[in-house]
């Protein structure tokens, strides 16, 4: 279902222009003039996540992003880290996938004697009957020209990478300068690109309106087969083209559900540029209610940024964990990290010594047993949710 909420409020003194689309083509290009004055930076923006869902317990706690970016020199570094519901595993093997309950809605997997790869039996196991708590979910991602730098939350190991290696959801980075005009869940599939998400936008056909206090909106109803969405930008000109507040509506053709977003924006100017200074998010449907905070700081505009942010060495990784190069056929062990050996932990190398390809699969099952974990309870949540009556 494509949930694109939204809250309405009054709109006073609004004025449609004499012609819409040359106007749009003017503000969008004042949009993108002002965005790309911000070609580099270095951020962190704390605050807190609230979710209130009748079928699971409240969930809250620190929200927190990190990010540096400079696009001419094609490197880019997000961190991220939230509350969540993670499941709850076995003290003694936290990592061992083999520990999970197994789900007797599915026949075993079929695999030799040998065969001990830890990712093969997640397909066997029901996320449901797993006990969860709250925890924080995110990591940290690094992206250069030449390689990508991976590490999960609870991860034994970061990884190094390819150039075009992906982020997993759990970090989900996004451009700083394009907050303010996407509703939080497209901006977590928005990616990197400034440009992509500014044609993407501009494109649109969109209806102006001046107010009487010099700000104008940006208005759209776009018409789904299941829904019907309305979408409203409040852009301040006169200071840096600036989105002010986003205003989401979706509803349900022929149920009467409906959806809604608000996220709400303050600025501040940097000799010039103009960059966030508080983010404020609400979303709202008849299951649950979600709101973010964040505040930030900003360490660096428009200057150069130390190339050691973009370095293993620069990501400040817990002491446990090690990092390993995977660009070549033989995995290279670039730092030694430890699990605690009250959980049964080996050193990185040890990992990767013991046969190599075992060794490797464990890595790589950890990781996706973290990605499991993790989303897995979310899953299933708004799945029960959507499905009811």
């Amino acid at each position: 279902m494509l949930s694109l909420p939204i809250i309405l409020v009054t709109l006073v003194g609004q004025l449609p222009t004499a012609n819409p689309s040359e106007e749009v083509q003017k503000i969008w290009i004042g949009i993108r003039e002002s965005r790309e004055r911000l070609h580099s930076g270095m951020f962190k923006a704390k605050g807190r996540k609230v979710v209130v869902s009748p079928d699971s317990a409240r969930l809250e706690g620190e929200m927190e992003l990190f990010s540096a970016f400079d696009p001419a020199a094609k490197a880019f570094r997000f961190d991220r880290s939230e509350p969540t519901w993670i499941a709850e595993l076995p003290a003694q093997k936290v990592l061992d996938a083999r520990t999970l309950q197994p789900n007797p809605n599915r026949a075993p997997t079929k695999k030799s004697a040998s065969d001990q790869n830890a990712g093969e039996p997640l397909k066997n196991f029901d996320l449901k009957s797993l006990p969860k708590k709250q925890g924080q979910s995110g990591g940290k991602y690094v992206r250069t020209q030449d390689q990508t730098i991976l590490w999960l939350l609870r991860s034994p190991s970061a990884m190094i990478g390819s150039a075009d290696l992906k982020p997993p959801s759990e970090i989900a980075p996004f451009d700083v300068r394009v907050l303010g005009m996407l509703n939080p869940a497209a901006l977590r599939n928005s990616g990197e690109s400034l440009e992509r998400v500014l044609t993407g936008l501009s494109r649109q056909e969109w209806s102006v309106y001046e107010q009487a206090d010099g700000l104008t909106w940006l208005k759209q109803t776009v018409n789904t087969v299941f829904s019907v969405i309305k979408i409203q930008i409040l852009i301040d000109k006169q200071h840096g083209f600036t989105p002010l507040r986003l205003e989401l509506n979706s509803s349900m053709k022929g149920r009467g559900q409906e959806q809604t977003e608000l996220v709400e924006m303050t600025w501040e100017e940097h000799q010039g540029t103009w960059v966030p200074r508080t983010f404020k998010m609400e979303r709202r449907d008849p299951a649950s209610l979600e709101t973010h905070e964040l505040s930030f700081d900003w360490q660096i505009v428009n200057s150069p940024i130390p190339s050691s942010v973009f370095s293993s060495e620069g990501l400040g990784l817990p002491a446990r964990v090690g990092v390993v190069d995977r660009r070549l056929a033989t995995p290279v062990v670039i730092r030694e990290g430890e699990l605690p050996r009250s959980e049964g932990g080996a050193t990185t190398g040890d990992l990767l010594a013991e046969g190599g390809k075992s060794g490797m699969a464990w890595f790589v099952s950890s990781i996706m047993v973290a990605l499991a974990l993790i989303t897995g309870s979310t899953i299933l949540r708004r799945h029960r949710r959507n499905t009811k009556p």
